[in-house]
């Protein structure tokens, strides 16, 4: 909740524990995407958003790149309050 996050990309062994923090937290169903190669119920896979065609790198300035977070990982908080690493 505290991070903004708009994404969340889950295995499917805990996409219940997904599907609450998503209502929690204002996330769209069609912004949760499970690790898996194949859908699970109607969650698709983040293998869904891949594509074969060639992108054009995008590059950032120096300043840029020290001000944008690429992604984050987020701690359960199991010893405290949880917690979300950037990167």
């Amino acid at each position: 909740m505290d991070s903004g996050a708009q994404v969340i990309v889950v295995g499917k062994s805990v996409i219940e524990v997904a599907k609450a923090a998503a209502i929690r937290c204002g996330i769209a169903n069609y912004n949760v995407y499970v690790m898996e190669e194949e859908d699970h119920e109607h969650f698709r896979s983040i293998w869904s958003l891949a594509s074969f065609e060639e992108l054009e790198p995008r590059h950032l300035s120096a300043q840029e790149a020290k001000q944008r977070t690429a992604f984050m990982c987020y701690s359960s908080g199991t010893t405290g309050k949880a917690k979300g690493g950037m990167r």
